[in-house]
């Protein structure tokens, strides 16, 4: 065998050149989309600094169908190789010696040899642990497969470069080869092509059907409503265990949800335990200072607050497509070229379609007294103020008065109104703010003059106050001391409708949260997924997190008896 010569021009065989293009197209996609997708983390570093030219959008959903197509293209390829006897040349060898002593273009031949097999094996290690990421596998620190991953892809990066500047050595001709096809090994093409589109096909079906299964239970006495889950109906319920990963504050990253669910002809119940080894509910109080009142914060005014906030969970509905949430989420400063960039730059919730999914929003503060879990959903992407004549600052109560905050597809099920709850405070500014209202009673808030203002500690207090027993704001008024505490949350009366049809009671205890929630099986609104036989659905942990909740991208199925 000898090595190949500049002198030259040499032919490519068409199926190398097909599967090349094919896997430089996807191995470029899962590169680019995985960098944007690790630029999200805090501590992101480098994919950070490099995030402004990466590509926005859907690509949590563009990475997995790349990692699919990649897989199966790489596969095709090893059988073309095999079965057209290519393959044998790059088999490490007693010939590779003699190629090497040759010394010039023959040693480059065995050194070109050698990246495949570097590629190879990095192709084996992206691979595994991308798959062990995606199905949350449970036996190795999600932490380290994150970094194993990152390093499988950065030297994807540098296999790429190493192997373009290596054809440069063996001349333009060379180069040229890549884009000149020649009639070659019909036979193994075919193979080859098949072998690729049964694996990516294969990848997909058992993806798309291999999924957890959650049993919901018909029972004839139902649980209480009170979040401490000790009801016998729960015990005909078997758990459904789910491991979420990458959320702030938890241990890890990860926190692993039991759900359990029983249901009657009318409703369903579910039971969600999970861990969190603080009871948060610190949610953005009010300090006086001696220049005026301001809201304890980190980066709240910059919408990505895990520090001072309350400990929440979501549950996310689809009707059928198991790759629904992930499309619903869209990375970047400004995902829609056309509308304003979300708070914080990190990415917007929205479907391109006219598809609905279905979103519960537990808050522990916000909606716990209220015994509520606010009903939303994430829909198409709403029309900009100015397009449309809206305002989506709030200004009166509720949501987040006075920030000009963009949603995207986020929306609460109408009417569209904050009547539940307000945040106590006027229009927030980076120094002081204004509060709302104060307590009628000073005494009301008597329990928080000596309360622990340090995060990430568990909080006894309540911090929130409810609007009946407040007085509007006025300078008159305020003789609170300097160093007083203000709850940041003024409760109103439950949410009715559409937003008011998700109940719910949450209770921690010992390290552990454990909500129960009740709806209708049927709501007969056009905003609601039906829990039906096939229901997909989807949970997150936040730990006193505004955004960076835990995850896990593969749905579990409602199966009803």
């Amino acid at each position: 065998m000898k090595a190949e010569g500049p002198s030259r021009l040499r032919r490519t065989p068409w199926p190398v050149v097909l599967v090349h293009w094919l896997l430089v197209v996807s191995v470029l996609v899962s590169l680019v989309s995985g960098l944007r997708i690790a630029a999200d983390a805090p501590d992101s570093g480098v994919t950070a600094a490099i995030a402004p030219w990466m590509p926005q959008g859907a690509v949590l959903i563009w990475h997995v169908l790349a990692s699919i197509t990649f897989t199966g293209l790489t596969i095709g390829y090893l059988t073309f190789l095999i079965a057209s006897g290519r393959g044998a040349r790059i088999v490490p060898s007693r010939r590779w010696l003699s190629l090497i002593a040759n010394g010039g273009l023959s040693r480059w031949t065995v050194i070109n040899w050698g990246l495949y097999w570097v590629v190879f094996g990095l192709f084996a290690v992206a691979f595994a642990t991308g798959a062990m990421q995606y199905l949350r596998f449970h036996g190795l620190s999600f932490g380290l497969l994150e970094d194993i991953h990152r390093a499988a892809a950065w030297g994807f990066l540098l296999f790429i470069i190493a192997h373009v500047l290596g054809q440069f050595v063996f001349g333009w001709r060379r180069i040229v080869g890549i884009f000149i096809p020649s009639r070659y090994r019909v036979g193994a093409a075919i193979s080859a092509f098949a072998a690729a589109a049964v694996a990516s096909a294969g990848l997909w079906t058992v993806d798309q059907s291999a999924l957890q299964t959650l049993q919901v239970v018909r029972i004839s006495e139902p649980p209480r409503l009170d979040g401490v889950g000790d009801d016998p109906a729960w015990d005909l319920a078997p758990p459904t265990r789910v491991l979420t990963t990458g959320g702030a504050n938890l241990p890890g990253g990860k926190s692993t949800v039991v759900i359990r669910a029983v249901r009657d002809d009318e409703h369903a119940w579910m039971l969600f335990e999970w861990e969190d080894p603080t009871r948060s509910q610190k949610h953005l109080p009010l300090v006086k200072t001696a220049d005026g009142w301001h809201i304890l914060q980190q980066g709240y005014l910059d919408g990505d607050e895990s520090t001072y906030y309350e400990d929440k969970f979501a549950v996310l509905l689809a009707a059928s497509d198991p790759k629904a949430a992930l499309q619903s989420v869209h990375l970047g400063s400004r995902p829609i070229s056309d509308a304003r960039g979300p708070l914080g730059g990190r990415g917007l919730h929205y479907m391109d379609d006219n598809r609905i999914l279905d979103l519960w929003h537990w808050w522990s503060v916000r909606g716990n007294a209220l015994g509520q879990a606010e009903d939303g959903f994430f829909g198409s992407p709403r029309p900009m103020p100015s397009a449309a004549g809206l305002d989506y600052t709030a200004t009166g109560s509720g949501d987040e008065p006075g920030r000009d905050r963009y949603k995207g597809g986020y929306y609460k099920d109408p009417p569209m109104t904050w009547s539940s709850w307000e945040m106590n405070w006027q229009a927030p500014g980076r120094k002081q703010v204004t509060p709302r209202r104060l307590p009628e009673q000073p005494e009301d808030i008597s329990s928080l003059a000596n309360a622990d203002l340090r995060p990430g500690i568990s909080d006894p207090d309540q911090w929130w106050i409810d609007h009946a027993d407040t007085i509007p704001y006025t300078a008159a008024a305020d003789t609170l001391p300097v160093g007083a505490v203000l709850p940041g949350v003024l409760l109103h009366e439950p949410a009715v409708g559409d937003r008011g049809d998700v109940k719910a009671r949450g209770r921690w205890h010992g390290g552990t949260w454990r909500l129960e929630i009740r709806r209708r099986l049927d709501t007969g609104s056009d905003y609601d997924v039906s829990l039906t036989d096939g229901t997909l659905m989807w949970v997150a942990v936040f730990d006193h997190t505004q955004t960076r909740h835990s995850m896990h991208l593969r749905p579990i199925r409602l199966a009803l008896h």
